[in-house]
């Protein structure tokens, strides 16, 4: 039996001209086109004594980056503020399992628990929005966080929408 063409790479021209890739075809999986060069090359041709160099300077790049990044979010959060309260109905009754978050970090949110309790830290100083969010529903409240590392904001209304 003599081997289908179709399967087999292109070979080069005898006469040493460069031809364009010739797609490979597959029965049943989508066409195929052969790379000849490498998809990510360097912008200009690097020295082969250069090579290792340049993998040790792009770790190091990274880890400048990473360095930089990391000191920046530690001194940040040392002027954060922890804020602590106490989430209820119009009746006084504590909301269980309100979520609550400032809109300055959406992204550390707080719990109450069975007394309407809550403690939610990274909380900037400055005027703040905090949003208290049960069944779904959110209200928004204004505070005044000090340059404090807690604050008690005391009770927090949450008044049902008619």
């Amino acid at each position: 039996m003599a081997p289908n063409d179709s399967f087999l790479p292109p070979s080069p021209d005898p006469a040493g001209a460069s031809q364009a890739p010739k797609s490979v075809k597959v029965r049943g999986q989508p066409e195929v086109v052969p790379v000849s060069q490498p998809i990510l090359k360097p912008p200009f041709p690097l020295p082969p004594w250069m090579m290792p160099l340049a993998g040790v300077l792009a770790v190091a790049g990274l880890l400048l980056l990473v360095a930089r990044f990391g000191h920046e979010q530690v001194t940040r959060s040392r002027f954060q503020t922890v804020v602590q309260g106490i989430v209820q109905n119009e009746a006084a009754e504590p909301l269980v399992d309100a979520a609550i978050y400032a809109r300055a970090n959406p992204a550390m949110i707080a719990r109450t628990d069975a007394t309407g309790a809550f403690v939610l830290p990274g909380v900037p100083p400055g005027d703040q929005t905090l949003i208290v969010v049960v069944h779904g529903m959110a209200q928004h409240f204004e505070i005044t966080v000090p340059s404090a590392e807690e604050c008690d904001i005391g009770i927090l209304t949450y008044r049902a929408a008619p």
